[in-house]
């Protein structure tokens, strides 16, 4: 049973800063990629993750085993993350998604997570980024899964929280940010779906739609850019919302990195002791 390299063990080495990308469904890609990091014995010193990257990687920290976090992959339904309860900012809530991470790690804080994490939230009450890197997880993973058009916004400590994609799809700032000090080498994960010619949209919902994907993927390509390594797996055939071909998507996850192991090892030789 695979599960979380202890990175924080006396002599062994500080590992890399992954960040993970929102994309719903395509998230399940993320946890292909931290399977091979794992396999490779490559350890995970930090991590951050924005939307469903946010729920993979305060599973991956708490030291969840990521053969059950394949297994749940495999078996997950909409309807066991998501609840139909109208309302006028969405339709959906997000209290069986705290439920999911509740009974798998427990109410952990984040002060109590294995290795350093953090996942991302826009605040719509003070207008910005809010980074969860302290206090209960669960809410945390609420809020940064929120997203926009579909759930309604989380409600914490008197403020209004929303997917943390509409702020930072692509946590690269925020992983770097937990330790700024010993800065490690930092991995990005980018599984957001790709903008692509679609014709004129045709009522405003599509409008807004394809609006948020070219500023996520904008927002996605300046943070890669200031990452060591930047994996895109191909999925041109998945979803946001198709939960079907899991699988698959652990597979492209996986070939992603894989692809670049020969670049992230020679960076971690070179990289001061």
């Amino acid at each position: 049973m695979t599960s979380v390299p202890d990175a924080g063990d006396p002599g062994s080495p500080p590992g890399i800063a992954v960040a993970l990308s929102g994309g719903g469904a395509r998230t399940i890609a993320h946890i292909g990629v931290l399977r091979v990091l794992a396999s490779e014995g490559i350890p995970v010193g930090r991590i951050a993750g924005t939307s469903g990257g946010g729920l993979i990687a305060v599973l991956f920290a708490a030291g969840y085993p990521l053969l059950d976090l394949e297994r749940d992959a495999l078996s997950i339904e909409w309807r066991r993350l998501a609840e139909l309860r109208p309302h006028p900012l969405g339709l959906l809530a997000t209290e069986k998604l705290g439920e999911f991470v509740a009974r798998r790690i427990g109410e952990l804080r984040f002060e109590a997570l294995r290795i350093p994490c953090a996942v991302v939230a826009a605040d719509l009450t003070a207008g910005g980024r809010r980074v969860f890197d302290r206090g209960p997880v669960v809410p945390a993973v609420r809020a940064t899964c929120a997203v926009p058009e579909f759930y309604r916004p989380v409600e914490l400590d008197g403020h209004i929280l929303v997917d943390g994609g509409v702020v930072e799809p692509l946590p690269v700032e925020t992983v770097l940010g937990l330790d700024p000090q010993a800065r490690l080498p930092c991995l990005a994960v980018n599984v957001l779906p790709r903008v692509v010619d679609q014709g004129a949209p045709r009522h405003p919902l599509q409008l807004l739609g394809r609006i948020t994907g070219i500023v996520q993927q904008e927002l996605a390509r300046r943070a890669a850019a200031a990452a060591d390594w930047s994996v895109e797996p191909e999925l041109s055939g998945f979803t946001f919302f198709g939960l079907d071909n899991a699988e698959g998507l652990l597979a492209a996850g996986a070939a992603a990195v894989r692809a670049q192991l020969p670049r992230l090892r020679e960076r971690l030789r070179a990289a001061p002791a």
